[in-house]
């Protein structure tokens, strides 16, 4: 993956015009300063790159949305990025946008962010060029109608194209980290309304369960596979095609099967997920008891 593919987003704007005229190859390029050299080597890796284990989307959560002060950190108005200026939003509020995602990983991972927070591949993070700092958006991937909602603490991608990079974690849970980059749909969300619609939610299921609030730990079985090759090709399947977390579970000896669960899922889900599920031709799922 070449520099403009992915920069690194805490990158100061001056060390980023060093970084152009360092890749020109041109004889006559001014000296670099001791901080822009800083700047362009204080990443320990020069590619970035995955991270060899990492937990399954249906095990990584959400960013939560909560009011927080906006700060001048990552906030400075305007500023040029490769001879673009950007203004950072005064008013964010109903904002939405589609265009390309992109994520950044591990060279990334353990260095500042432009608000000085440190990036870490395992949290719902985000760049974006004009969100307020921060800001919770809630993203979904285009392709197979996955969301994730994540925290904005970060600028970029400067690069044409894309509108919004995402961490590795988010990446993961959209399910396009493999691919680098996909369509998506962003939208940003105002913490007071979602605080409030969430408490709503939680009162209706009180209300529904007279009282008592469900676990809601509901889990499918959709069939039992003797041959591994079959159970593997029909996970993939509902894994690319749906939005709901789908677990494998293999045979550990000779004679046993491989099990292929869906959850944990709401109980109000379970109806939609069997129809779903009978309609694309596979067989109706049934309940088990406990998880797998």
């Amino acid at each position: 993956m070449s520099v403009f593919q992915k920069l690194p987003s805490s990158l100061s704007f001056v060390a980023i015009v060093s970084l152009m005229t360092a890749c020109s190859g041109t004889p006559d390029k001014p000296p670099v300063s001791k901080s822009d050299q800083y700047q362009l080597n204080r990443y320990s890796i020069s590619q970035d790159r995955q991270p060899l284990d990492f937990p399954k989307p249906h095990e990584i959560k959400d960013a939560t949305p909560r009011a927080e002060e906006r700060k001048r950190a990552g906030n400075y108005s305007p500023y040029t990025v490769f001879g673009k200026t950007y203004r950072v939003m005064d008013d964010s509020r109903d904002f939405k946008q589609s265009g390309k995602a992109s994520w950044y990983g591990l060279k990334f991972h353990g260095h500042k962010t432009s608000n000085g927070e440190i990036y870490s591949i395992y949290e719902m993070t985000a760049a974006h060029k004009t969100l307020p700092i921060p800001s919770y958006v809630q993203v979904t991937n285009l392709a197979n109608n996955r969301s994730c909602i994540v925290r904005v603490n970060d600028r970029g991608p400067f690069h044409d194209g894309r509108i919004i990079d995402l961490s590795y974690a988010a990446a993961t849970k959209l399910g396009y980290a493999g691919m680098g980059t996909t369509d998506v749909k962003i939208e940003v969300i105002d913490p007071d309304e979602w605080i409030a619609a969430q408490a709503r939610q939680q009162q209706s299921q009180e209300k529904s369960s007279g009282g008592v609030t469900s676990a809601m730990e509901v889990y499918l079985q959709v069939g039992a596979y003797s041959q591994l090759n079959i159970a593997t090709a029909t996970y993939q399947r509902l894994y690319a095609e749906y939005n709901f977390p789908v677990i494998l579970k293999t045979g550990q000896g000779s004679g046993d099967f491989h099990r292929i669960h869906i959850g944990p899922v709401a109980e109000a889900d379970v109806a939609s997920i069997q129809d779903k599920l009978v309609a694309s031709g596979m067989p109706k799922p049934v309940r088990v008891r406990t998880a797998p």
